[in-house]
């Protein structure tokens, strides 16, 4: 009996927070930011003709194309978050905005260590992204800052295992002139405090 209560109220509580979620943001977890670099690499690719008959076995050399991916070399977090209850029946749940603006540099990457050619990098194709859960809790463009150039980023991450996120072509401002490239981004977020089976959603009787 007392098992079937609470069981019903922790129904009615996720639901509460789901109702909540659909118009202001889930929690937020942001990942990155990561520069995105593709490059060219060979490899030997054995093949067998028939000619006249006979099996003939070749050696050929395809390019084909991967990506390396890079952290940043310095981070700051610079933000400023600003909590508020909202309710739905006799539940309430904590949600935030926050201001966010990451700082940083990417060092420039050691391609030699990588056995990558400086030749087979294909700056042009440069990406800056980031994994962001819920990008209905962004408000307004997500913008970034890179070697001197400003960018505004469009939905999708570009880092494996996320979809949800924000990414930009950055190209040759990634490489930069110098031994490095210092970032910069900001954004206005919205998100609640927990996911749905936390305990951020109470009761108020």
């Amino acid at each position: 009996m007392v098992s079937s209560v609470v069981d019903e109220r922790k129904k009615r509580r996720d639901e509460a927070i789901g109702e909540i979620t659909s118009t202001w943001g889930s929690p937020q977890t942001i990942v990155g930011p990561v520069l995105v670099v593709p490059y060219r690499y060979r490899f030997r690719v054995q093949k067998e003709e028939l000619v006249n008959g006979r099996v003939i076995k070749t050696e050929e050399v395809e390019t084909a194309v991967d990506t390396a991916y890079f952290l940043p070399a310095e981070l700051k977090i610079d933000a400023d978050v600003q909590p508020k209850k909202l309710h739905r029946g006799i539940y309430e749940a904590v949600v935030y905005t926050g201001k966010v603006a990451l700082s940083g540099r990417f060092a420039a990457p050691d391609w030699k260590s990588l056995k990558i050619e400086p030749e087979d990098v294909l700056w042009g194709d440069a990406v800056v992204t980031a994994a962001i859960p819920d990008l209905r809790g962004a408000r307004g463009a997500l913008e970034l800052g890179l070697g001197g150039k400003s960018f505004v980023m469009k939905p999708g991450a570009r880092i494996p295992g996320y979809q949800s996120g924000a990414h930009v072509v950055v190209g040759a401002a990634a490489q930069g002139r110098s031994s490095s490239s210092p970032c910069r981004s900001t954004s206005t977020d919205r998100g609640t405090c927990a996911s749905r089976r936390s305990a951020c959603a109470t009761s108020r009787r």
